[in-house]
């Protein structure tokens, strides 16, 4: 079954533009959120090297315990790429065991950012343009 995939409204596109502009040459990753029918990006230290990303495993709990108890679930993962919307190796091998799909994002232009959704079903990975809301 395939999983949600909700378009990005214009705010939330800004934020994750802002994250990418703060981390130059890193990679960032967090929560995609959705909380009384609001999303919202909920930013994860990444512990991995330029061009990798790695979810600290505290900061991903506390996350999970806070959504849990404020009736917060997860939409996705969202890591960025430096350039290029397609999975590394690595990412290609993580994402069948991931709870999640993801969203890669990647900065375009000034202001602006493409992304695309990757899921699994088994050994098979799926991917489809994220939408871009108003």
């Amino acid at each position: 079954m395939s999983p949600a995939r909700p378009a990005l409204p214009a705010a939330l596109r800004r934020l994750l533009v802002l994250a990418m502009q703060d981390s130059p040459g890193r990679e960032i990753c967090g929560l995609l959120v959705a909380h009384n029918e609001q999303l919202s990006f909920r930013r994860l230290p990444n512990l991995g090297g330029p061009g990798e990303f790695w979810v600290e495993e505290y900061a991903l709990e506390a996350q999970l315990r806070h959504l849990a108890a404020t009736g917060g679930r997860v939409l996705g993962l969202v890591h960025s790429h430096c350039s290029g919307l397609e999975l590394s190796g690595p990412d290609a091998a993580a994402l069948p065991a991931s709870r999640w799909p993801w969203l890669v994002v990647v900065p375009q232009a000034a202001d602006g950012l493409v992304g695309c959704w990757y899921w699994a079903e088994g050994p098979h990975i799926h991917a489809e343009a994220l939408a871009l809301a108003a």
